[in-house]
C-alpha cells in the first residue's frame, strides 16, 4: 500500500566516504558546488528513485511499490516493504531502515465497474479539506495532508507505462493519501524507514486511509432523497425537503453561499458561520442505497481495508 516515501539518512562518519558506495549504483550522477557556503550538493538516480546527498544528509525519494514491483499498478504489503527497504539500503549501502521518514503515501488501485470519472461527482465535500475536481480526478487539500482519487489507467497510458495483462481493458480507480508533513504526529512515534512494515504501523495507516474515506459526504444518484414514513407534521415535512434540497445541492455549494456571506459581513461572529456548516453538513448526510453507484466503491474500499492484514 506504501507507494512515495522520503527516507533521510543523518550522516554522522565522513561525508566523502559515504559518498563514494551512495552513488555507487546511481545513474546521471552530477554535484553541485556552493564556493561561498561551501556547501556540496550530490543528485543521482536509482531506478525511479532520486537519491542526493549534502553534507548533513542522504535522502532516497519515489516510489518504493515502483522501485521494487516495476510499477505501482500492484501495490506493497508488509512483506514486500520490508524488502523495498531492505534493496535501497543495500543498493546505497546505508541503512535506510534507520532513516526518518518525512512523506509517506498510502493507496491502492480499486477495479471498477464503469470509467473511474463517473463516480467522482459522487464524492462530495470532506470538512476542513478543500476540494478540488477535474474531469479525471478530486483532490482534497490540506497544508500537511490531501487525498487524492483518479483514474489509474489514463495516468498510466499518459506516461507510457507497460500496461501487465492482468489489467488491459480494466477501469482502475486510485484513491491516495498522502502525508507531507508531520507523519510522526499522524503515526505518534519516530517513523523510520524499518518500521513501515510493522503490523501496528500499516494498522494505523490502513485506519487513516480508511476513515478519511468514511468521513467524505457521499452524494447519492437519487432525486430527493425523503422519507416520507417519518413525516407526520407540516414542520417535520419542511425540514425533510430542506434535507433533501441540500443534498441535492451538494455541500460544496452550502460553503460557498455561506463563504459569501462572511464575506459580506452578515454576522458578526465567525462561530456563526461554523455552526452553518456544521448543522447543514449533517442534513447533507445521505443513507446510500444499495443500487447507488457510489455504493460499489464503498464495498470495495471497506474490502481493501478489511483484508489488508
Amino acid at each position: 500500500m506504501y507507494d512515495t516515501i522520503h527516507l533521510n539518512y543523518d550522516i554522522v562518519e565522513s561525508p566523502s566516504t559515504i559518498s563514494e558506495r551512495v552513488f555507487l549504483h546511481t545513474d546521471n550522477t552530477t554535484v553541485t558546488e556552493y564556493l561561498e557556503s561551501k556547501d556540496r550538493w550530490v543528485k543521482g538516480d536509482l531506478g525511479n528513485l532520486t537519491v542526493s546527498m549534502t553534507q548533513h544528509t542522504v535522502s532516497v525519494k519515489g516510489s518504493i511499490c515502483k522501485y521494487n514491483l516495476g510499477n505501482n499498478l500492484y501495490t506493497l504489503n508488509r512483506a514486500t516493504t520490508k524488502e523495498a527497504i531492505e534493496s535501497i539500503s543495500e543498493a546505497v549501502g546505508l541503512d535506510m531502515g534507520k532513516a526518518r521518514v518525512s512523506r509517506l503515501d498510502w493507496s491502492t488501485n480499486i477495479t471498477t465497474d464503469l470509467p473511474p470519472n463517473l463516480y467522482m461527482p459522487k464524492l462530495g465535500d470532506l470538512s476542513r479539506f478543500s476540494r478540488l475536481e477535474n474531469p479525471y480526478s478530486i483532490y482534497y487539500n490540506q497544508s500537511t495532508k490531501r487525498l487524492l482519487f483518479y483514474d489509474k489507467m489514463k495516468e498510466a497510458k499518459k506516461k507510457r507505462v507497460v500496461i501487465p495483462d492482468e489489467f488491459k481493458g480494466k477501469n482502475l480507480l486510485r484513491y491516495e493519501m498522502v502525508l507531507d508533513k508531520g507523519v510522526n504526529q499522524y503515526l505518534n512515534t519516530d517513523v523510520r524507514g524499518g518500521i513501515l512494515h510493522r503490523e501496528d504501523i500499516f494498522q494505523k495507516m490502513a485506519d487513516l486511509w480508511y476513515n478519511y474515506y468514511k468521513s467524505i459526504n457521499k452524494l447519492n444518484d437519487k432525486g430527493l432523497n425523503i422519507n416520507m414514513d417519518k413525516i407526520k407534521t407540516e414542520g417535520d415535512f419542511e425540514k425533510a425537503l430542506l434535507a433533501g434540497l441540500l443534498q441535492n445541492l451538494g455541500m460544496e455549494e452550502v460553503n460557498y453561499l455561506i463563504e459569501q456571506m462572511k464575506a459580506k459581513g452578515v454576522y458578526r461572529h465567525n462561530e456563526y458561520y461554523s455552526r452553518l456548516k456544521s448543522k447543514f453538513r449533517k442534513m447533507c448526510k445521505v443513507n446510500i442505497e444499495e443500487e447507488d453507484i457510489i455504493s460499489e466503491i464503498n464495498k470495495k474500499i471497506e474490502e481493501v481495508y478489511m483484508n489488508l492484514m
